[in-house]
């Protein structure tokens, strides 16, 4: 890849430090393999904040959220898959929690659901993968 001369990331650079964030690499880690330093990401991060960022560069944030997402979301079917007792213990809220929330369908008996909602919303694009998730939600209560 070589190392990044400009302040803007390339398209494949975009494309790869998302691809290895969302498959469960360290933002660190998926940078360095695109061959961009901790202080390169730290100026983008700066100019992301900034009105008139370049577009590149708000691409790059926009897509690292949503591998942040995608890995969040495959941690969550992993651990449930693998291990569900500690996967319902770690996700149930409180009853306090329960009380303090007003938006319809907080009554649900666990936290990690808004997670789901976020899933099948990223899973917008693929209607194979999205049935699919439906489906194995679906089969929990079996």
């Amino acid at each position: 890849m070589g190392e990044v001369t400009g302040l803007i990331p390339s398209g494949e650079q975009v494309s790869r430090i998302a691809g290895l964030v969302a498959a469960g690499a360290s933002v660190s880690a998926a940078i360095r393999a695109a061959g961009i330093s901790g202080s390169c990401l730290a100026r983008w991060q700066q100019l992301a904040r900034r009105n008139g960022a370049p577009p590149a560069v708000l691409h790059l944030m926009a897509e690292l959220d949503k591998a942040r997402g995608i890995a969040l979301a495959q941690a969550q079917v992993r651990s449930l898959r693998d291990k569900p007792a500690d996967w319902l213990k770690t996700n149930r809220s409180s009853g306090k929690a329960r009380r303090s929330m007003d938006q319809p369908g907080d009554e649900l008996p666990w936290r990690g659901w808004r997670q789901w909602l976020d899933l099948v919303q990223a899973l917008e694009a693929w209607p194979e993968a999205r049935l699919a998730a439906a489906r194995w939600v679906e089969g929990l209560d079996e």
